[in-house]
């Protein structure tokens, strides 16, 4: 974040700052754009543990000493993915 973002954000939360609509506006729409990156890059991130995961456990996921193994590691992948779609 912005220097000149983040002193935005703290005159916003103690009620300093005044903006007119066209600045609320563009800050929404940079908000949201910045989202949208961060929520690309999660996708991105979990689908790369994801494939590191399925690496290594390839042949013996699905033996019963290793399951919880797999899924212990497919945790935070399965957490994300909630999130992104709006269900956590």
């Amino acid at each position: 974040m912005r220097d000149e973002d983040r002193e935005l954000v703290v005159r916003l939360r103690y009620g300093t700052a005044l903006l007119n609509n066209g600045a609320l506006v563009e800050l929404a729409g940079e908000a949201a754009a910045e989202i949208e990156r961060l929520r690309a890059l999660v996708k991105d991130l979990a689908d790369d543990v994801a494939a590191e995961v399925e690496g290594h456990y390839r042949d013996i996921k699905d033996h019963p000493a290793m399951r919880p193994k797999y899924e212990r590691d497919m945790a935070n992948v399965y957490r994300a993915r909630r999130v992104l779609e709006g269900k956590a």
